[in-house]
């Protein structure tokens, strides 16, 4: 029993290193591979929520514009101004305001515009 068989340990070290080593690189190749996967399908996922948002503010406009058509409105350079303003004057139009309610609202709105100082009015009287 004592026909034993040297042991050489830095041959077994060098074995286990290597062994370890392409362990390591498979489940390093592994993870990489997983990472990748979910950074795709992130981006994917970002895409998509992207060109549906485009598709909404697309459609969004496209009605809100086929609204303004029919109601005669048409977006101005001076923004929210001329709507409360054609408002009143649709209303006038329409029979609702006698002309000194007319002059009266007119007067109001124009004046709240002024004080708001960031926007100008152009108005014909």
């Amino acid at each position: 029993m004592g026909d034993r068989l040297p042991v050489d340990f830095g041959g077994l070290k060098a074995a286990v290193l290597v062994g370890g080593g392409l362990l390591a690189l498979l489940v390093a190749g592994q993870v990489l591979r997983l990472v990748s996967r979910f950074l795709a399908w992130s981006v994917l996922a970002l895409v998509v929520a992207l060109a549906a948002y485009v598709a909404y503010e697309l459609y969004a406009g496209w009605t809100a514009s086929a609204r303004d058509r029919e109601s005669g409105y048409a977006a101005t350079t001076n923004g929210s101004v001329d709507d409360p303003i054609r408002s009143v004057q649709r209303e006038y139009t329409e029979g609702s305001l006698s002309e000194a309610e007319l002059e009266r609202e007119l007067d109001q709105l124009l004046d709240d515009a002024d004080r708001d100082g960031d926007r100008e009015v152009d108005y014909e009287r």
